[in-house]
């Protein structure tokens, strides 16, 4: 009963326009499938199963497999909410010889796009600026072109226009893309291994639509070359991992919280009494959630320091020379990336020359009058689990992900104030300084 409970939470979350199917090896033998008018009607003398059964019929699920194994047993069940939308055939096994006890089997459903009054989920297609194949050539010429102001007033109004200015060049040089979401690539694939990844599923489905023996073998050989090369490139990578674990541990760390962690969230999520499946409502769990842990009110006040404060240790804003900002922009790591701003690392380092200027006045304006621009306040916030069931809101904690241009600043701010206090620090400190 207690998969019968199950199966009641997972009813309880779809909608009147979705559809249900329950598939597995429910390893009932006692259970035979009679079909009557064209409906497969169950019978069992065992009291556990009916009490199965009636839990099924209580959810309106119907069986609808009616191939038995080669004992004359149903063991692989299927049970549809809709008949009339789903289908269970026999099929070739992929793998010979096939298993006795549980027949090769193909589940087809049918997809009907123009139901009316339907409220499922459509993928919707967004394009984004696709940097790789830009021609900073001649974004730099038209940069150079530009007689930037000398940002001395509001500086939010400042940022905003720096902003433009560069939004209105992207829009004339840097082409667009359809963004879809993208399988992650493993780091042991190689050129070779990608091809043959991709050309499996086409053999496989070229041999499901003709049906040919010779069409099958073709796929055999690719899949098994490709488990074959898969498993050559893995070992590979493994041994290059533990051969640079102490001068270059990163991909190790990185090997380790791949197998950590899943992709992707759950198909319903809870927020305090409320359960939803659809994205746009999931996100907004999200951020009342994370905006609940944040208070409108700050403390300042340092009445309640344990320690005592020494006024003549005041540190002044540092002023900002144009070739420190320079250095630091040709020193990014690029990337094709960008955050709210839309304004990538790969962009910033190949545009350096033409940029440094105005951003340097930006950043000294911005610490002249105490401000962090709005613009550079926004931020993706990520949700990622820390505990718990995945299912609830309650068990994420947000990470914010700035734009490349914030960082930049508060890297080369950073750099400043620790040279500024780098004799008010204890030498046996050693957490939170680098090279220590």
């Amino acid at each position: 009963m207690h998969h019968i409970s199950l199966l009641q939470s997972v009813n309880s979350m779809i909608k009147p326009t979705d559809s249900m199917i329950v598939l597995g090896d429910f390893n009932l033998p006692q259970i035979s499938w009679n079909t009557v008018d064209h409906n497969i009607v169950p019978v069992s003398s065992k009291m556990h199963n009916n009490d199965f059964l009636d839990g099924i019929t209580d959810l309106c699920l119907n069986q609808i497999n009616f191939f038995p194994n080669k004992c004359g047993k149903f063991l692989d069940l299927a049970f549809v909410d809709d008949i009339s939308k789903f289908c269970i055939n026999r099929c070739e096994p992929l793998v010979l010889p096939e298993g006795v006890y549980h027949p090769s089997l193909e589940q087809t459903y049918e997809i009907i796009s123009n139901d009316v009054g339907c409220t499922n989920k459509t993928r919707v297609s967004t394009r984004c600026f696709d940097f790789s194949k830009t021609n900073f050539n001649k974004l730099n010429k038209e940069l150079s072109e530009i007689t930037w102001p000398r940002y001395k007033e509001d500086v939010e109004e400042n940022v905003l226009h720096f902003n433009k200015t560069i939004y209105t060049l992207f829009e004339k040089h840097v082409p667009k893309r359809t963004c879809s979401c993208i399988e992650p690539v493993q780091a042991w694939f190689t050129k070779d291994l990608k091809a043959l990844k991709n050309k499996k599923p086409r053999l496989f489905k070229l041999y499901k639509r003709t049906g040919l023996h010779s069409h099958y073998a073709q796929y055999a050989i690719f899949r098994h070359k490709y488990f074959e090369l898969n498993e050559k490139c893995y070992k590979a990578y493994i041994c290059k991992i533990k051969r640079n674990i102490i001068c270059h541990p990163k991909p190790f760390y990185d090997f380790i919280n791949s197998k950590r962690r899943t992709n992707g969230f759950p198909s319903a999520m809870m927020f305090r009494n409320s359960i939803s499946s659809d994205d746009q409502e999931i996100a907004n769990f999200f951020a009342q959630f994370f905006h609940s842990n944040y208070s409108a009110v700050v403390d300042s006040s340092p009445t309640n320091y344990p320690y005592e404060l020494h006024s003549n240790n005041s540190i002044c804003a540092p002023h900002l020379l144009p070739e420190d900002v320079l250095l630091h922009l040709k020193t990014l790591k690029e990337s094709f990336k960008y955050g709210p701003d839309l304004n990538p690392t790969c962009f910033l380092k190949k545009c350096a020359e033409y940029i440094y200027q105005p951003l340097t006045d930006l950043f000294n304006l911005s610490l002249k009058n105490d401000i962090f621009p709005t613009a550079w306040k926004e931020s993706f916030l990520i949700p990622l689990h820390k505990k718990g069931s995945k299912s609830s809101i309650e068990n994420y904690r947000g990470i914010a992900k700035l734009s490349a241009i914030p960082k930049l600043f508060e890297a080369i701010v950073t750099n400043h104030l620790t040279f500024s206090i780098s004799t008010l620090i204890d030498s046996s400190q050693h957490g939170f300084c680098r090279a220590k």
